[in-house]
This record gives structure tokens, sequence and C-alpha cells, in this order.
């Protein structure tokens, strides 16, 4: 049996199993045609019979099916009276229990299809159904009509519309702030990651020009240490490898053999030439120490500071 928020008197519900065929009358009723049966909402009036307070179906009802058992007791008289009538007890038995079923239908009518009062919640049940023809409220606490709402108080309908549509405007404004900071928060990250990666590339820059300095500070020791070793070659000096001369020209050559009075530009040999210059670019001073033509005045190999050779700087 399912629950119900009201004790009927004269109505039992049940929720089929899909298998039970016996359901129980648990009410009085005069005559077994008094009860009827719905199944689903729609009356039934055949394929059950009643006997012993007892429905029994031919044939179960389908598994959750809403089967409602009611009695409905005619108001035409079952017993007539006339006068000097004998007066059996019977008879008048079945006169009062009509009256009384016919009161009971007619106080579970009311339960079912009227408004109620629910003791257990002290509020009155509409059972989801409008109330029509209410007029509008005049104290503070009567019921509002839908009419007294939407035209009455500078109408709230359209007075909470209204602030529904700002509620709607100011959050699309919002969104949109929030979309430009997301995009200005994504251009941040961007040029933040661009300066990272400068900076990552100022440093590499950095160290290669370090690494370039230092290069060139190895190569001109280098290069001091290989000019302090160059002498101006001397028909009368006897050369072993690995000796470096200066030749009157300006170019330089390597002793890769051991020799005397062997020039460096005719003997292959005994001399590796390690630079060359333009022919007529060195001269000997008075002092015989060579030193730069007056014309030309620079090589590209070679120069003169302070009365020394050395090479040029790149």
């Amino acid at each position: 049996m399912i629950n119900i928020a009201i004790k009927l008197a004269t109505s039992i519900t049940y929720t089929a199993d899909g298998s039970q065929t016996n359901f129980s009358v648990p009410f009085d009723y005069l005559r077994p045609a008094f009860v009827h049966v719905s199944v689903n909402d729609a009356e039934v009036s055949e394929g059950f019979t009643i006997s012993n307070r007892m429905v029994m179906f031919d044939s179960a009802p389908s598994k959750d099916a809403v089967v409602r058992i009611y009695r409905s007791t005619p108001t035409t008289r079952l017993v007539s009276w006339a006068d000097a009538s004998i007066l059996k007890a019977i008879d008048m038995t079945i006169a009062s229990v009509q009256q009384l079923h016919i009161l009971e239908e007619g106080q579970d009518w009311s339960k079912t299809n009227s408004i109620i009062f629910d003791k257990e919640m002290g509020a009155w049940q509409g059972r989801k159904c409008r109330v029509s023809n209410v007029a509008d409220p005049t104290e503070a606490q009567d019921v509002v009509t839908k009419k007294y709402l939407e035209s009455t108080q500078g109408n709230f309908v359209k007075e909470a519309t209204k602030q529904a549509n700002l509620a709607k405007t100011y959050a699309e404004e919002a969104k949109k702030d929030s979309d430009k900071a997301e995009r200005a928060m994504t251009v941040a990250t961007t040029a933040a990651t661009n300066a990272n990666v400068s900076a990552d590339n100022a440093a590499d820059s950095a160290e290669l020009a370090q690494n370039s300095v230092t290069d060139a500070a190895r190569m001109a020791d280098k290069a001091a240490g290989y000019v302090s070793n160059v002498t101006i070659w001397d028909s009368t000096t006897e050369y072993k490898p690995p000796d470096v001369v200066m030749t009157s020209d300006g170019s330089t050559y390597r002793c890769i053999k051991a020799n005397t009075n062997t020039p460096p530009q005719s003997s292959a040999d005994c001399w590796a030439i390690t630079t060359s210059v333009a022919a007529e670019t060195f001269e000997y001073d008075e002092k015989g120490d060579l030193m730069p033509l007056i014309l030309p005045r620079t090589s590209n190999v070679w120069e003169a500071i302070n009365g020394e050779i050395i090479p040029i700087a790149l």
C-alpha cells in the first residue's frame, strides 16, 4: 500500500508488484456492486471479482501499477418504509449503515477534493491546484493575486525584470573586463618571456664578447711573443730551427734547416715564409734597423710604433 497524506475511511491504494492478484478491502460495504476498482486512474469494470472483502484479479496488474479500491454507495434508498409496515431490525440496520457510508464517502471526497488543513505542517494544502476568483488584498497578511503583483505598487514584476536585466548587463560587463584582464595578462606574460629570452641572449652575447676579448688578448700575447723572437736576417749569423727572421721587405721566415748566409727569399729548403708584405715597404735606417719607408707608410700586416715593428692589431 502506498503512503498517502490523508487517511481515508472508504478508499485504499496499492502499488502492484506484477505478481499479486488478490487485494484486501479494509472497509465495510453493503453490496459488492458498491466497491469500485481503478488501475492507474482508469476505472476497471471487469477482469476481477469481489468476495469476502477481497478483490481478486483474473491476472495480476503490471508492476508499479497504481491500484485503487474505493466504495461508492448510491443515495437512493435501499429500504423503503410504509405506514403500518413491520419494522425489521435488518432493514433498519441497512438503512442506517447506508446513511453512515454515504456520510463517510462525503467526508473522504471533501478530504481529497478541497483545501484541507495539514496539522503536522500547520498549513492549508492546495493540492497543487490554482485558487481562482480571489479578491485583491487589503490587509498586511492577505494573499497577493497575480494581477495585484503585476499592476500595483510600481509593478513588482517590471521592477524585478528591470533589476534582473541590470544584473545581466553588469555580469556581461564584468565578463568583458575579465576577458580584457586575461588578454593583458597574456601580453604581460609574453613580454616577460621575451624579456627573459633577451636577457639570456644578452648574457650569451656578453659571454661571447668576453671570450673574444680573451682570445684577442691571447693572440696579442702570442703575437707579441712572436715579434719579440723575430730578428733582422744577417748573412753572418748561423740560423737553426725554429729561428724567425725578417727580411728588408718586411716578410718573415722560419728556419727549417740550419744554414749560414742563405737568403730566406732564395732557399725554400732552409726557410719557410710565415708572412709576406708588398715590396719596398720597409728600409734600413742610419743605425741599420728596419723601418717603414716614407711611402708607403702602412702595411696590411705590420706597423711601426715608437720605432718598433709590430703586427697590425685586427
